[in-house]
């Protein structure tokens, strides 16, 4: 399987954000990643394959030409990605799956811009997927069947879990779950009531912040800009990014006792 990557930035700025991915795949052979990944020993000849077979392409027509997936990554604001697709539709044919990629959006409002509504879904990776190696497949109502059974097959070809929803939901299933968790420590914060140092020993790998520098706090802002109930919150996620000076670069860094 050969990936095309479009980017709306130079490539010379998007390319090594790429291979700074094969970096973190191969710190596998040297222990930097959790035993559970012995899977991906002795398998830097395939690491290296997988960056050879990217590549990429600032003109939209040249990129997907010969398309068999498109999958949008444009950051988490709605008219952001209906601009992307009222641009691709030209060269969107029948035969291309195209889905996006996003954290609380539903495929049907984005529907309206794509050229074929019933080769469109939503499929949504999780963060750090050389671990957590899901995908989430979410069809609108206008979704062909056999779509959602292409989507799910391209993600067993990269190796993903997925994960069909029966129908449209914001948040899908794992943000479901995280969202309102990562929103109430965002809130602690915000009103003073806890520092986000603290950790509280709920068994979970990661506190709500070392979550959070996961994510990226842009993403989470722009996730409660794009909910129209949630003024309040964007009022709070506001008021913890100002605290912090770097909170529009690359991560969000706070230490945290183990």
């Amino acid at each position: 399987m050969t990936f095309r990557i479009h980017t709306v930035s130079p490539i010379t700025r998007t390319k090594p954000r790429i291979e700074k991915l094969e970096q973190i795949y191969s710190a596998v052979q040297s222990g930097q990643l959790p035993p559970a990944l012995a899977v991906l020993r002795d398998s830097v000849q395939v690491i290296k394959s997988a960056g050879d077979r990217i590549d990429y392409e600032a003109d939209l027509a040249k990129a997907l030409a010969d398309a068999g997936l498109v999958n949008e990554c444009l950051p988490e604001v709605l008219s952001t990605k209906q601009d992307f697709f009222k641009k691709a539709a030209p060269f969107i044919t029948k035969e291309i799956v195209v889905a996006t990629n996003n954290s609380s959006l539903l495929p049907s409002q984005m529907t309206p811009d794509v050229s074929y509504p019933e080769n469109f879904l939503a499929m949504h990776f999780a963060n750090m997927i050389w671990q957590e190696n899901l995908c989430e497949i979410m069809p609108s109502m206008l979704t062909a069947p056999g779509t959602t059974e292409k989507a799910k097959d391209y993600a067993l070809k990269m190796g993903m879990c997925p994960i069909v929803m029966n129908k449209e939901h914001a948040g899908y299933l794992l943000n479901s779950l995280l969202i309102p968790f990562l929103n109430v420590a965002q809130t602690l914060v915000a009103e003073g009531i806890a520092d986000p140092q603290g950790k509280t020993g709920t068994g979970a790998p990661y506190g709500p912040f070392e979550m959070l520098n996961i994510i990226r706090l842009p993403t989470a802002l722009h996730i409660v800009q794009e909910d129209p109930r949630s003024r309040e919150r964007k009022r709070q996620i506001k008021d913890v990014c100002m605290k912090r000076k770097t909170w529009d670069t690359i991560s969000f860094v706070i230490p945290f006792p183990r």
